[in-house]
């Protein structure tokens, strides 16, 4: 490095994201060698925003704190007891939900928000986008990633979106904390049954329990009705062995 400067000191700190970078604050020296990073976040008379190595303004100097952890691209925005998130590209949505998780959804493109007020203290969730826009509604207990999709509860009822925010599955299937894609057992008044990836009902919910074959990934399932237990299909929606046996048993055949 020349020495040249690349941030006038005008700012009351500064620090950068990634935490091997250095930390320089005003007055203080730093001898080392740093490697100069894209942006930082800046303080300055109690507020803090984002900045380049130009010194270009990328998030205004407006907030109570910002997040120097950018996941995705994420950062969280916060004023008073409020939420928002920005972006490096200069994209935010500001301050005004109760909560903000950048964590769970955010390889999809989402953000997990709350907007529960101290009047409401039973918590509900939803999901926005990168814009702003919400893609779920706020009206969940809770919100998860499953394989090929997003679990909602509600009244500890489940259902179903895919990735893009559509509904595939209304809120009226028993809660399964296990609750798959591969394949998707549902259950309802103590009935089972199987939905593929859209939420389409491929095995009716006609069956006193359904469990799985060998594992997630297996074409075949376990079904009991009546006492008596059967195989099913899922790929070909059949019936492989009718349930009219007392047990059945997987066995491991060594070589294959």
């Amino acid at each position: 490095y020349k020495g040249d400067t690349i941030i006038p000191i005008s700012y009351d700190s500064i620090n950068v994201f990634v935490d091997d970078y250095a930390t320089i604050r005003k007055g203080s020296i730093i001898k080392e060698d740093i490697r100069i990073p894209l942006c930082f976040i800046v303080t300055k008379n109690g507020k803090q925003g984002v900045i380049s190595n130009e010194n270009k303004v990328i998030i205004p100097i407006k907030y109570d704190e910002i997040n120097d952890t950018c996941e995705y691209g994420f950062i969280r925005l916060r004023n008073g007891n409020l939420y928002g998130f920005g972006q490096l590209n200069g994209n935010r949505v500001e301050p005004k939900y109760k909560k903000i998780d950048l964590w769970s959804f955010s390889s999809s493109g989402f953000v997990k928000f709350s907007d529960t007020t101290e009047i409401n203290k039973n918590e509900r969730y939803g999901l926005l986008n990168c814009n702003g826009e919400i893609i779920i509604p706020c009206i969940y207990n809770s919100i998860r990633n499953c394989y090929g999709g997003i679990v909602v509860v509600k009244n500890n009822k489940m259902g179903l979106y895919n990735n893009y925010g559509k509904l595939l599955l209304d809120t009226e299937y028993d809660y399964d904390k296990y609750f798959s894609l591969h394949p998707g057992i549902i259950s309802k008044d103590m009935h089972y049954g199987v939905c593929d990836e859209d939420g389409k009902i491929i095995i009716p919910l006609i069956y006193d329990k359904i469990s799985f074959f060998k594992n997630y990934y297996d074409a075949f399932l376990f079904v009991k009705k009546d006492d008596k237990v059967g195989i099913i299909n899922i790929k070909e929606g059949k019936i492989t062995l009718f349930p009219k046996y007392d047990s059945i048993q997987s066995i491991k055949v060594y070589g294959y």
